[in-house]
Formats: C-alpha cells, sequence, structure tokens
C-alpha cells in the first residue's frame, strides 16, 4: 500500500510539474506575441504569470525588462536585467538593452563598454556596430568610430539610414571617394515614398557635399538640383540653395 501510495505521489507531482512547465511555456510565448504586437502591459502581465508558475530562465527576466523599458521604469528594467544576466551573462540582448538605458540617462562611457560586450558576443550585429560607432563619435572618436560605420553598412546593405550614416562619417573624415560609394549604396537602398522624404533630402546633401569636396563640381549642382525639383519646400531646400549659389561662386 505505501509502495502503490508513493508511486501516487510521484506521478502526481511529476503531472503538476509537467504542467506548471507547459502553462510557463504558454504564458512566455503570449508575452512574447504580445510584445512584439505592441502590447506592452499586457506582455508584462503575461510573464508575471509565467513566473508565478515556476518560469524563471534568462529569457522571462530579459522580457520582463524589455516591458520595463518600454514603459519607462528605468530601474525596475536595470533590476530584470540584473536577474537575467545572473541566470546567463553571454547573451547580447541585455547589453543591448542596459546600453540604451545608459545612453536614456547619458552615462555613455557605460553604454559604450555595454555595446563593446555586446560586440564581443555577437559581431554581426549591424545595430550594435551603427549605434557603438555613434557613442565613440559623439565622444570625438570618428576615426575609432568609422570602421563600426563600414561593418554595420556591410551587414545592413538595405538600410539606407546605415548606408548614410557610413556616407556622413566618411565625408567627415575626408573620405570622399568612399562617402560618394556609401551615398550611391543608399539612394539604392532608399524607398521612394513620402515617409522616406527627409533621408532622401539628408542624403542628396551628403552625397552633393561628397561630390564637391573632390572636385565635381557640376554632379553636385545637378544632384541639389534634382533635390529641389522633387523637394522644395522646407529646411532641406533652403540648405540645397545655399549650397548653389556656393557652387555658382566656385565656378
Amino acid at each position: 500500500m505505501r509502495t502503490i501510495l508513493c508511486v501516487f505521489c510521484f506521478v502526481f507531482l511529476g503531472s503538476m510539474s509537467l504542467f506548471a512547465e507547459s502553462a510557463g511555456e504558454n504564458y512566455y510565448r503570449s508575452a512574447r506575441k504580445a510584445y512584439q504586437a505592441g502590447r506592452n502591459e499586457e506582455a508584462f502581465s503575461l510573464y508575471l504569470l509565467a513566473r508565478e508558475v515556476g518560469r524563471d530562465d534568462y529569457w522571462l527576466w530579459y522580457g520582463i525588462a524589455q516591458c520595463h523599458f518600454a514603459a519607462g521604469r528605468i530601474d525596475p528594467a536595470l533590476g530584470a536585467l540584473g536577474a537575467a544576466l545572473v541566470r546567463d551573462a553571454n547573451q547580447a540582448g541585455s547589453y543591448i538593452l542596459r546600453a540604451r538605458i545608459r545612453q536614456r540617462q547619458m552615462r555613455y562611457p557605460d553604454a559604450e563598454k555595454d555595446y563593446a560586450i555586446a560586440l564581443r558576443i555577437d559581431p554581426y550585429n549591424s545595430f550594435v556596430c551603427s549605434q557603438y560607432a555613434g557613442l565613440l563619435e559623439q565622444s570625438g572618436h570618428r576615426a575609432l568610430a568609422y570602421p563600426y560605420r563600414v561593418q554595420a553598412a556591410r551587414l545592413a546593405p538595405n538600410d539606407a539610414h546605415i548606408l548614410l550614416a557610413a556616407a556622413k562619417a566618411a565625408l567627415a573624415l575626408e573620405k570622399f571617394n568612399e562617402s560618394k560609394t556609401w551615398c550611391l549604396h543608399a539612394s539604392r537602398a532608399a524607398p521612394e515614398t513620402a515617409a522616406a522624404q527627409r533621408l532622401r533630402c539628408d542624403l542628396y546633401l551628403a552625397w552633393s557635399d561628397a561630390l564637391r569636396q573632390s572636385g565635381e563640381i557640376a554632379r553636385a549642382r545637378e544632384l541639389l538640383s534634382e533635390l529641389l525639383a522633387k523637394f522644395p519646400e522646407g529646411d532641406h531646400a533652403e540648405k540645397a540653395r545655399a549650397r548653389l549659389l556656393a557652387l555658382t561662386r566656385l565656378e
């Protein structure tokens, strides 16, 4: 009888454990879907339910940290990230998120360190390369930043924003031919939509500057005229007119 009771208890407890594990996984998956759909508070509640039924791994705490960050709850986000890192210190996501928090806190040296760690873990992450380059540029280290701009552009050849950032970085370092090349790639990647108007205007201005600096005055004028024909109003148009006037004086 005692043997039968022990077997029953073992089976019962095992079934309960499996049920809790299954419930935790279901809550977790639902939380991920809610977060990805922009339903942040729903996701947060589901993560807490997953925690209540026993889930306690890196991904749970990382998800909770993401929800806190999205809601602007900085200290709880850092606390959840700490819990995530205790469970797994080799996931780039935690360092990326913590770096973004440090940026919001204007703790730029700490953000640089976290991005550097993330890059050691995941060196092929174009977002991290781009963000790290931006921080280095902000602290005046443009030459150090440029290889990361290049790496980001190579990893994201269809991202016009990243390509344009590489073009501007090259221009600032007087690498005019490289800047023109990145501008060309960005022009091919930039969508012809109303939402991308500012991007395309920025691109035309940077491209014309690179052309002017390398002595291609006629091509620079052509690009600026094209910009004004497409986008005749706004601050970009005023900048284009001023550049055209300056080019006229050079001829």
